[in-house]
Parts: structure tokens; C-alpha cells; sequence
């Protein structure tokens, strides 16, 4: 491939601008003597989420973008909730996109509006400082990797799943091959449709994102590789509070709860926990075999498969870092494994004919979903789904979170 050698110059680099609504116009491009990029641009209509795009001139005006790993080091008003006016931000090329010069005319930036109900793809909120929310377009755009230790701590990253209006298949055959303990009548197949997109969190909330979200004395905060591994001995009142019910107080929930702590810090007032549905079309990632990797299980014991996928009986058998194992198409960690998740539901077990927006209006106990280190392989399925008392405390017990998709602030 030609390696691309452009010099620097202090002249504007060429500027595009992507007319959406809201809409952005009047971009401009100027590099410094010491290498910083100022972007400007107005935006018009109403307050949106602004991101970046960059591409490099390959000659012949044909443009290649340089991909979104090389575009950050960024700072102002670009990938966050800004308000109508002009605005610009700063981007250091020389720290995300090394070895590489810019000059006018080899590249070109293109600044786009999110409306605020239609976010791009990852959100990250920092835990630190409040009502504070990022976003990126992609996986590649969030800064150092979805993997880093930031994203397991301080900041809650979560990514928008495609679900409006969406038919699929909840449930799974009565064929699937399962743990004996499971009943295939939990699991009756039936056609649904979500009707929004929602965020959902791409771990399971650590043990050091709780402490942040409860304000903890920093002095408790665990250390080493317990920082970044779930909480647990969760129940689903001391998550939501006793005194709201889902779906009668749709995601009302406690002030003094965990969740009513994390709505107030973040300025989300639907985060809460995912519904039954949201959560079992999160995991399986537009698939429709027993594992969201599109393979069935070969044995409902140990399985070969999922070894890949989960920390469970035949692989860790033990409560594990996240994103220890592989991440299903979306890009969600620990759906299988590690820890048993919360779902916001009344379990019943048929659900044909109800509403997978709510669930069930009444029950006498809540869903518990993925599975976690001590079971077999034959629980860490994409259907498999349990009941859970609302009070029941474990140590195997933790949570994810989900809200709708929109930018909050």
C-alpha cells in the first residue's frame, strides 16, 4: 500500500460539512505551527451530538477515510450534546494518527449533528464527574479501545442496540439442547418487536463502578484486578427501591436506590435495568442458535463453544475480570457466564401474546438471565431465563444496565 507523506503547512486543510437535522454548516479547517487542528462550524436548528470524520486524499480526488482508531486526542465541542451557535474543537493528529503530516488539500473533516433522539452507536458517562456523557460512532472511535480500563471503572460505556420495530424470534426450540434443570417451557418460542432502540452496557457494572455510583469512601475501593470484576450480592429491590414496580411505575425507582443514584449522576432518567426482551436481543446480536456465535451446543456440560464465550463451570469456575471472553456481535461482554444479570420483568413462563415492551404486568418474581461462573454450559444460551426472587441476595447475583436512546445533556 503507498505510504501517504503529506507535509505541514500552516494553511487551512480543505473542509466538508454533512448537512443532517439538525444541521451543521460554515466548517473550517486551520492547523497551528505546533501541529493542533482547530475545527469550526455552526450548527442551526437545535441542540444535537456532534462527531468527526477525517479522510486523506488518495489522489485523483479520491477520499479514504482514516479510520476511526486515528481520531482522538480531541477536545471542545465535538462528540457530546452542544447547543446551537458556533462552535469548534481541537484535534492533535500527531498523538492518534502518528507518522502522518496534514497540509491543505490532502485532508478533509467533516463534521456531523445527531439528533438527540438518533445517538451515534457508544456512549460512555463518567461515574466522576457528573452528567457528563461522550459519544462514538463506532467501536474503533472510542478512545483506547472498548477494552480499556476506564470503561470498567470510572466511565459506564454502554452501546446503542438497533431494536425498533425489529421481528424476531424470543425464545428457543424445545430441541435446544439445555441443562436438565431448565424447563423448555420457559424458553416457548414466540414473535416479537421492540419499539425503540435502546443503550445497554457493554459489562456488567464492576465492582469500582459501584463504588462510584454509591458514592463510597474511596478508601473501600478494591484494588488490583478486583476493581474491574462484577458486583454482586445485588437483589432487585436493593437495585430499584421497594416502593416503585416495574411496569406499573415504568422506571421509577428510589431515590436512595442503586439506580436512583446512577439516574441522578448521570441525568438518564430511564436507566434501569434491561427488560426481559431488551436483554435476550442484546445477547444474541441478531442470531438465532442457542450461542451468539451462531453455534448450537454439543453438550449441555462442558462445551467447547462455550469456553470462547463465558466463565463457567467447565471454563474459570470462578468470578472473573470482564471482558475476560469473547464479545457477541454488538460488541457486549459477559452475556454468558461470570455473573447472574437482573432483568426489570414479572418472570411467567409462557410469554406468548404479551407485551415484550413491558413484560408481564404482575408476578410474584422478577428474571434473572445469563448464567454465571458455577453453572453448565447448558445455561449459558441465549434464551435461558429463570425466575428470581425480588429480595434474593447472592454471590453470584449482579446487574447490567439499559436505557432509551437518546442524549440526555
Amino acid at each position: 500500500m503507498k505510504k501517504l507523506i503529506i507535509s505541514f503547512t500552516n494553511a487551512a486543510a480543505v473542509s466538508v460539512a454533512f448537512a443532517v437535522a439538525p444541521s451543521i454548516d460554515n466548517v473550517s479547517v486551520v492547523q497551528d505551527s505546533q501541529r493542533l487542528v482547530t475545527v469550526e462550524y455552526t450548527l442551526s436548528g437545535e441542540a444535537a451530538v456532534t462527531t468527526m470524520c477525517v479522510e486523506t486524499n488518495a489522489g485523483n480526488d479520491v477520499w479514504i477515510p482514516i479510520g476511526d482508531s486515528n481520531i482522538s486526542h480531541v477536545s471542545g465541542d465535538v462528540n457530546k450534546k452542544v447547543s446551537v451557535g458556533n462552535r469548534s474543537f481541537t484535534w492533535t493528529p500527531g498523538k492518534s494518527w502518528p507518522n502522518q503530516k496534514v497540509t491543505g488539500g490532502n485532508i478533509r473533516i467533516g463534521v456531523k449533528a445527531w439528533a438527540l433522539d438518533n445517538p451515534p452507536e457508544y456512549m460512555a458517562l463518567s461515574l466522576v464527574s457528573p452528567r457528563t456523557a461522550m459519544y462514538y460512532t463506532s467501536a474503533e472511535a472510542v478512545p483506547d479501545g472498548v477494552q480499556d480500563a476506564k470503561y470498567k471503572t470510572e466511565y459506564l460505556l454502554m452501546r446503542r442496540i438497533p431494536a425498533a420495530n425489529v421481528v424476531w424470534r424470543m425464545g428457543a426450540p424445545a430441541t435446544e439442547l439445555r441443562d436438565s434443570n431448565i424447563s423448555a417451557a420457559s424458553e416457548t418460542p414466540h414473535q416479537v418487536s421492540l419499539s425503540k432502540d435502546y443503550y445497554i452496557g457493554v459489562y456488567p457494572i464492576t465492582k469500582q463502578q459501584y463504588r462510584y455510583m454509591m458514592a463510597h469512601d474511596p478508601s473501600t475501593y478494591p484494588v488490583g484486578a478486583e476493581r474491574f470484576k462484577p458486583i454482586t450480592s445485588m437483589s432487585y429491590n436493593g437495585l430499584r427501591g421497594t416502593t416503585y414496580s416495574w411496569p406499573s411505575d415504568g422506571h421509577s425507582v428510589a431515590t436512595t436506590s442503586v439506580l436512583g443514584k446512577l439516574q441522578a449522576l448521570t441525568g438518564f432518567t430511564t436507566m434501569d435495568l434491561p427488560t426481559d426482551a431488551q436483554w435476550e436481543f442484546a445477547c444474541r446480536a441478531g442470531t438465532g442458535s442457542a450461542l451468539y456465535d451462531g453455534h448450537e451446543l454439543e453438550n449441555a456440560g462442558t462445551s467447547t463453544y462455550v469456553n470462547q464465550l463465558a466463565v463457567y463451570q467447565g471454563h474459570g469456575n470462578t468470578l472473573a475480570v470482564v471482558g475476560t471472553c469473547q464479545p457477541n456481535g454488538w460488541g457486549l461482554y459477559d452475556m454468558y457466564g461470570n455473573i447472574w444479570e437482573y432483568c426489570l420483568d414479572w418472570y411467567q413462563e409462557n410469554l406468548t401474546g404479551v407485551d415484550a415492551n413491558t413484560g408481564p404486568s404482575t408476578g410474584s418474581n422478577r428474571i434473572r438471565r445469563g448464567a454465571c461462573y458455577s453453572n453448565t454450559a447448558g445455561y449459558c444460551r441465549s434464551a435461558m431465563r429463570l425466575a428470581i426472587g425480588a429480595d434474593n441476595i447472592g454471590d453470584t447475583l449482579g446487574f447490567r444496565v439499559a436505557c432509551n436512546a437518546y442524549a440526555a445533556r
